[in-house]
């Protein structure tokens, strides 16, 4: 044995090396191995950073096998490291699959006919995958077990030496009570496990141990013995050993076994056949589906010398070998029969004969006698003759003789399609080698049968991932079974767990705590736990047989798994397990009879969701007492959830009493249960007086009781526990159990299974400890008397007992039933009365108060009349109820425990597991918040803020589904707040808060800042169609800020929130319009309502190019009105207004501010044109003209009076005396004059007067007048007023505009004389300037004096007669 180093990189082919010898491979060196070794290599090993070891095989056809020097070459006690890795160095295994075979479809084919595979022979397969079917593609694993084919299958020379007790014979009783003669009973190896005596047409089960020589036996199922009696002499066998029967396995999941034949022939290496199972014990493998194993296996070979002297006797004696050299010199450990040691197998080849020795020592080739145990592992010892072949069977506990990984100090195993064979432990029981102190580990399409551990000291450095990993226990060395096994535990980095298969076996278990097939703890980062699937073949004789056991591992999901025997859990927060599929057995036939709960949560176990507990095929659950789950006293905050999973069914499983749940846990929660075919239970649900607050969500069940009405079956109740629709058809009566706060009132079904039928029940009554108002009137006479009853002795005692919670789930009380009572003396209420006590009752809709109502006689009449009586009453509502029982007589040992009163229970009701909370913060106070947990379907809670923080709760079935919530916060003045979101509805436990969202509410203002709520009233004309998604306009008109209000009150409330919202207002200063959104729309309430409008313009949204308005009923007039300000006039004035060039006129007198017109458009974002005129006598009239685009406009306006030359007011210097003769026709644009002489300044006053009226600015300006001279405009005209006015005079000139050239009079009666003046006074300047700027100064103007001057060919004749005129 020498070392070789290896000093660069190179496949293993080229290395020169002798057999047996240590490879090293140097730090960045990669060692490559592409085929089966040439020789045989003690170790590998690469203990610096960079190295590798890469063993790699692509192969389909051909396996390359990696067997190591046996782990006791050379009498070594400490085993072979024979892979050793450290600091960073790697080991990888890259294989691929050989197709080993291919289906036919019929029972018993043989996959194997021998153990050579790919031109390897391995120990066995330890990873196999069968196709589902044929070319489906998709594989499921197999495992491989020793099957017993005949009865001396425990001369196997392969090491399958434990044999059936079968010592002796024995004599049965008709009650199934068996006494062994000849032999003994060994409890650890037959308590639980498979009995046949000759004349059993079956197995039974032993399921109680009396002595050595004294059994009970059961049936299959649990049930009393019915085999019949057995005489004396009989022979027998028990179930237990080295090799399994075929119908330990079912079918389906249970029956994913191949059978390996343990004796195969007279040399290591004969021929092994393995075959599938017949399809009723044991799978069979589908027609054309392949069979696959992976095409890299790895393993050791046992060291072998043989017998130098024959062994002659049976019992310990020393034992002379040819040589001792390969064997582990000192086997101390070895101390009994059930060791974890190492041992001999000697074995004959030319009699089949085979026994496993322990021993302590070996020295100079003798095996000490001393320590010595013959047939060991039970086995059989037999006499052997010189020459017998002897090999060293090591033990998966202990490193001695084993071959073994050591990446302690930081090494990598990366492993993909690799079998680990027998004597190759992955990861012993020591920690100072395997796997613990690795970096990293990775595990993919791996199969191993050694023992798989990782201790706890140390731990792993890193991440370790396991997907597709099959375990298979070594039934070599069965007994202390609890060491072959997986314990993954204390992994520093990722732990990612999936694909799992795992089979183990519990034979000769020493362990009376029980034993666990897998346990993974102390990993706190764990990406995932699924898919695991644990075949427990046999249980322990006593205490837990358990599939799994996790403790201690951070928030994770754990789904799918497959169980048989119990899941333990311990120390686990925040985690979700899911699917989780439970059995007592393989075998539909024989279950254990050992054991807890399926799955029992033991210590600090909180806040986790439990969904999904189903049977895993038709095998029941195991055959405790306990039933289905147990929550042990520091439990807490857990949901158990079958909602929308199958019934589970019991299959008459269970010990005496079988429960479904055994919770003394604090605020558990168990919903939506549904249990068929229980065995006999008083009361299948354990009480719960430990801690307060478990909760049963609409639990049914099947009978449970063959007598379910006695007063002692029924659910019990719990600490201030919550009922919700549980199975009946009673509560448990029984007093063993003192409990407090306990719900008087209790909705359960009848008890049967099937049906609408059940009860409300009353009692049993337990004082209140954190409750109140359950009880008022109990006295020294009416009191609890602390066994579940009242007692009520006297006359005139009164006690009203209430809720805690609503009674929901009634659909209605049954009047063709009775109300029947359990108390001192039971019978039927009779009338609301009996045993001398009144019963009366009073009901309301829970949430509604119930202290105004009168109290009714408790008869089924009227409590059903009372509940149909109820507005809006709904089964998911529920109702308040109290009783009041009145003594109308006097018996001192009366008292009540229980009324059940008949109902139908609403079969479709569907209350939610329980609630979280949603938060909203800086809430103003007086908002409406409203939550749907539907996208806004439906809402779910609606409340007004009385705080800045408000909390909702949202109901959950806590399955992992999505809620798509709508969060609305509502308050009038103050824009709308819509949050939409999804979240889990597991996201936290029951009663916290699972989503916070802080909302930050703005007030809704104008352009300037202004609030646009609340400057207007409610409208009676408004109204509001929520469902039709519709404004209702009655007969009137609405002005926008009234709707506007109107319509956000009503969007605020409690109804309107659950809407869209309605309104909004683009916030334009001054005024606003409104938008209708979201698909609301506007419609006249009544077609008769023909004057329904809207004074501002309304949109439609979301598309603003559609109408508002839906018509159906006519429409509804639309419009906006802005204000046009006219600014600056004088006190007095007349202004008007057109918006159609003059056709029509708003009139208005100025108060001598601003005068505001209003603008009404009908058109949204229209514009307007418009003429505005102001005036007042003795002002020069103004006139503007321009356009409004909707918007509010603003003139202003600056009135001039009109002055002579001398400044001197020109309006009101006429007498007055002439005014009578004057007379303005606006419509034929005329100023009538009739017979007299005017005076110019009348003239001007009563045109001026006129002008300035509200008819006056109607019209054009008429007239202008300097105090002298005047112009009559704008196709106005002077008339005579009647031809026969022939005196029809005007003291002044009167000029006509625009074309002074014409005449202003129009003739029609005749002429209008027209006399010039001929004083003026004042400067030629003064004058000559008010000349010049009586009609215009212009010189372009036609007609003006500024072109007739500018013009030189009437200069001569105009300046002479301007200088005569002026002179």
């Amino acid at each position: 044995m020498a070392t070789v180093t290896v000093t660069t990189s190179q496949n293993l082919s080229t290395v020169v090396y002798a057999a047996n010898d240590d490879l090293v491979i140097n730090p960045g060196v990669t060692l490559t191995i592409t085929a089966t070794p040439a020789n045989r290599i003690r170790s590998i090993a690469a203990t610096g950073g960079g190295g590798k070891l890469l063993v790699q095989n692509t192969s389909t056809t051909n396996m390359l096998k990696l067997s190591f020097t046996p782990g006791g070459q050379g009498a070594i006690t400490t085993g072979i490291a024979s892979l050793r890795f450290e600091n960073n160095a790697e080991c990888e295994f890259a294989g691929n699959w050989i197709t080993v075979y291919t289906g036919n479809g019929a029972a018993n084919q043989t996959v194997f006919s021998n153990l050579t595979v790919g031109g390897a022979l391995i120990d066995i397969p330890t990873f196999v995958e069968v196709e589902t079917g044929s070319g489906t593609g998709v594989y499921e694993k197999w495992t491989v077990v020793p099957k017993r084919s005949t009865t001396t299958f425990h001369n196997s020379q392969y090491g399958y030496n434990s044999r059936n007790p079968s010592t002796g014979t024995v004599a049965i009783t008709a009650g199934g009570v068996v006494t062994l003669t000849g032999g003994t009973f060994d409890q650890t190896a037959i308590l639980n496990k498979r009995f046949r005596a000759a004349g059993h047409a079956t197995d039974y089960l032993i399921s109680a141990y009396t002595s050595t020589t004294s059994v009970t036996l059961s049936n299959p199922d649990g049930t009393t013995y019915t085999g019949g009696a057995i005489g004396a002499g009989a022979t027998y066998v028990v179930r237990v050993g080295s090799a399994l029967e075929q119908d330990d396995f079912g079918s389906g999941e249970h029956g994913t076994v191949l059978f390996l034949d343990p004796f195969g022939g007279n040399a290591l290496g004969s021929a092994q056949t393995i075959v599938c199972g017949d399809g009723t014990n044991g799978k069979v493998i589908p027609n054309g589906a392949k069979v696959r194993v992976p095409n890299i296996y790895v393993g050791a070979d046992l060291a072998s010398t043989t017998l130098a002297a024959a062994i002659t006797g049976t019992t310990a004696a020393a034992i002379t070998l040819t040589s001792g050299a390969n064997f582990p010199a000192t086997m101390t450990q070895w101390t009994a029969n059930n060791s974890i040691a190492g041992s001999l197998l000697v074995y004959d080849p030319a009699t089949g004969k085979g026994e496993r020795i322990g021993y302590t020592t070996i020295s100079a080739s003798v095996v000490s006698a001393t320590g010595m145990t013959r047939g060991a592992f039970n086995s059989e010892a037999q006499t052997f003759p010189i020459g017998s072949t002897v090999y060293f069977i090591p033990h998966a506990a202990l490193q001695n003789g084993l071959n073994f990984f050591d990446l302690q100090a930081g090494g990598k195993l990366t492993a993909d399609k690799v079998m680990f064979g027998l004597n190759f432990s992955v990861s012993p029981l020591v920690s100072s080698v395997g796997l613990v102190g690795s970096k990293q580990l990775t595990f993919t399409n791996v199969g191993c049968t050694e023992t798989l551990m990782f201790p706890n000291a140390t731990g792993i450095q890193g991440d370790v991932l396991f997907d597709n990993f099959s375990f298979t226990q070594d039934f070599r060395n069965i007994g202390d079974t609890n060491i072959n096994k997986p314990i993954v535990q204390s992994v520093g980095g990722t732990f990612t767990f999936k694909n799992f298969l795992i089979l183990y076996s519990n034979d000769y278990s020493t362990n009376a705590g029980g034993s666990v097939a897998l346990t993974i703890q102390n990993c706190l980062t764990v990406s995932e736990i699924t898919n695991v699937k644990v075949l427990y073949v046999k249980t322990s004789y006593t205490g837990s047989s358990s599939g799994i056991s996790i403790n201690t591992i951070g928030p994770c999901t754990v789904s799918n798994i497959k169980s048989t025997g119990s899941n333990v859990l311990n120390y686990i927060d925040n985690c979700v397990f899911k699917d989780i599929y439970v059995s007592g057995g393989c075998s539909p036939s024989y279950v254990s009879l050992a054991g807890t709960g399926a799955t029992n949560l033991q210590s600090n176990v909180t806040n986790c969701i439990f969904r999904g507990f189903q049977n895993l095929e038709a095998i029941p659950v195991g055959r405790s007492n306990n039933g289905l789950i147990i929550s042990g006293l520091t439990t807490k905050n857990n949901i158990f959830t079958n909602k929308g999973y199958p019934t589970f069914n019991f299959r008459n499983s269970g010990g005496t009493n079988p429960s479904f749940f055994a919770d003394t846990g604090r605020d558990n929660t168990f919903a939506y249960f549904d249990f068929i075919n229980c065995r006999d239970n008083a009361s299948p649900i354990d009480p719960n007086a430990s801690n307060p607050g478990q909760r049963l969500v609409k639990i049914t069940s099947d009978q449970y009781n063959a007598t379910i009405l006695t007063t002692a079956t029924g659910l019990r109740q719990a600490y201030r526990g919550y009922r919700d629709i549980v199975f009946g058809p009673q509560v448990n009566s029984t007093s063993t159990v003192f409990n407090l706060d306990i719900n008087p009132l209790t909705v359960m079904t009848d008890g049967t299974g099937s049906g609408s039928a059940g009860y409300l029940c009353f009692g049993p009554l337990w004082p209140e400890d954190q409750y109140t108002g359950t009880y008022s009137g109990l006295s020294a006479t009416a009191y609890l008397n602390a066994t579940g009853a009242l007692a009520i002795t006297t006359t005139g005692d009164q006690v009203t007992i209430g809720n805690q919670y609503s009674q929901k789930g009634i659909s209605s009380f049954n009047t063709g039933g009775s109300i029947t009572i359990i108390g001192n003396t039971s019978g039927t209420v009779t009338a609301g009365a009996f045993n001398g006590v009144n019963y009366e009752f009073r009901m309301c809709n829970w949430g509604d108060s119930l202290t105004a109502l009168a109290w009714q006689s408790l008869t089924l009449t009227n409590l059903e009349s009372a509940r149909a009586a109820l507005t809006g009453y709904s089964t998911s509502v529920g109702i308040n109820m109290q009783i009041r029982a009145t003594a109308t007589t006097t018996v001192s040992a009366r008292t009540v425990t229980l009324l059940r009163i008949p109902i139908t229970w609403d079969t479709a009701y569907t209350p939610a597991t329980g609630t979280f909370n949603f938060e909203v913060t800086n809430v103003l106070a007086g908002s409406t918040v409203a939550l749907s947990q539907d996208g806004g379907t439906t809402w779910s809670q609606i409340t007004t803020a009385a705080a800045s923080t408000v909390t909702l709760p949202v109901n959950s079935d806590f399955l992992g589904n999505t809620i798509s919530y709508k969060l609305r916060v509502r308050k009038a003045g103050y824009d709308p707040i819509e949050v939409s979101g999804t979240v889990k509805d597991d996201v936290v436990q029951i009663g916290e808060v699972g989503v916070s969202i802080r909302v930050d509410q703005v007030q809704t203002l104008d352009a300037n800042g202004t609030p646009v709520y609340g400057n207007g009233t409610t409208s009676a004309l408004v109204s509001l169609d929520y469902a039709a998604l519709r404004v209702d306009i009655g007969n009137g008109s609405v002005s926008g800020a009234d709707l506007y209000d109107t319509v956000v009150n009503n969007a605020v409330n409690t109804t309107g929130i659950k809407y869209a919202w309605p309104i909004s207002s683009p916030g334009l200063a001054g005024g606003f319009d409104v938008t209708v959104e979201n698909t609301w729309k506007l419609r006249r309430k009544l077609v008769t309502d023909t004057n329904a409008a809207i004074s501002v313009f309304v949109l439609y949204g979301p598309n603003p190019a559609l109408s508002p308005v839906d018509t159906v009923n006519g429409t509804v007039a639309l419009s906006h009105t802005f204000v046009l300000a006219v600014t600056g006039s004088l006190t007095g004035s007349v202004l008007g207004l057109s918006l159609d060039g003059g056709s029509t006129w708003s009139t208005a007198t100025s108060t001598g501010a601003t005068v505001n017109f209003n603008v009404v458009f009908t058109t949204y974002g229209g514009t307007k044109n418009y003429i505005v005129r102001v005036r007042k006598a003795g002002y020069t009239p103004l006139q503007y003209s321009g356009s409004l685009t909707y918007q509010n406009g603003s003139i202003p306006a600056a009135q001039v009076q009109v002055v002579d030359i001398n400044g001197v007011a020109v309006y009101g210097r006429g007498p007055g005396t002439t005014t009578g003769n004057i007379n303005i026709v606006p419509a034929s644009s005329r100023v009538d004059i009739s017979n007299a002489l005017v005076v110019g300044e009348d003239l001007y006053d009563y045109i001026a007067a006129w002008e300035a009226t509200t008819t006056g600015v109607q019209y054009p300006e008429v007239l202008q007048f300097n105090g002298t001279d005047s112009i009559i405009l704008n196709n106005f005209k002077l008339r005579r007023w009647n031809a026969t006015d022939t005196n029809a005079m005007i003291d002044m000139i009167v000029f006509y505009g625009p074309n002074t050239t014409l005449n202003p009079v129009d003739e029609a009666n005749g002429s209008v004389q027209l006399f010039p003046r001929v004083v003026r006074q004042g400067s030629l300047t003064t004058i000559g300037q008010a000349v010049w700027d009586y009609q215009t100064s212009s010189a372009t103007t036609s007609g003006s004096m500024g072109e007739r001057l500018k013009d030189a060919s009437t200069v001569a004749t105009n300046g002479q007669q301007l200088t005569a005129a002026l002179t």
